[in-house]
């Protein structure tokens, strides 16, 4: 999948608990032309990227996204990146060439989501676009870095989850609990104010290790039960 970034924001939620952490990555991109962000699967880099590039997005000639996540085939990487770009190939002419000819100086942020099944093809057309294109930006997420020269490595955190012992304001404060009742209350759930339903949340979110991608499964399935009576494997 590409696309322009502006096209995909409708489709994208916005980051819940992560402040800190979109702060720290658009300080990153503010001083390196490559921004990788690593973590483990679920951990919420496409999340983060998306959200980090449509601030950084305010002059130039747009961000753009692509999603590398569907391709088998090394060698499709940068002509899905040609493709979004709409630069026309050429026969024989090395993909990575025709892109950094079209790019040219133009000022643009591209986004390479999920390159590490890619990683040495990702690497390479990152390195040629950053030596051909002077105006040109990059954030990618990985489960490993891309190591190329210039290249600034934020790995992604899991949000934070209250300790067992927090009150029922601290665990509605933790960036985990945050997440599972932001992304409940998009399923029309709404999390009760009472303590045990709070204590009850910040197992499930201890459970789950804070990881982004299982808090919103576990926020989805709440349309389906009572957090009073969350099944056993959550809590």
């Amino acid at each position: 999948m590409a696309t322009e970034l502006s096209n995909l924001q409708s489709r994208v939620s916005a980051v819940s608990g992560r402040e800190a952490e979109l702060a720290e990555v658009r300080a990153l991109a503010g001083g390196s032309r490559l921004v990788t962000l690593t973590g483990a699967g679920g951990a919420g880099k496409t999340r983060l990227a998306l959200e980090a590039a449509s601030g950084l997005d305010s002059s130039g000639d747009g961000a753009w996204f692509a999603d590398l996540a569907p391709l088998g085939d090394p060698g499709l990487a940068a002509a899905t990146v040609a493709d979004v770009l709409g630069v026309r190939l050429e026969p024989g002419r090395p993909v990575p060439e025709a892109l950094a000819a079209a790019v040219g100086g133009r000022r643009l942020l591209l986004v390479l989501d999920n390159c590490e099944h890619l990683i040495g093809a990702c690497a390479r057309l990152a390195d040629a676009l950053l030596r051909g294109c002077p105006g040109l930006a990059l954030l990618a997420t990985s489960r490993e870095p891309l190591r190329i020269d210039g290249e600034r490595v934020y790995r992604v955190p899991s949000l934070g989850v209250p300790a067992e012992d927090a009150d029922a304001a601290q665990i509605r404060d933790s960036e985990a609990v945050r997440l599972l009742a932001d992304r409940a209350a998009a399923q029309g759930v709404r999390l009760p104010p009472d303590e045990q339903s709070a204590q009850i949340a910040g197992r499930i979110c201890r459970r789950l290790d804070g990881i982004p991608l299982a808090i919103e499964l576990a926020a989805a399935r709440l349309r389906t039960m009572t957090l009073a009576a969350p099944p056993a494997r959550l809590v």
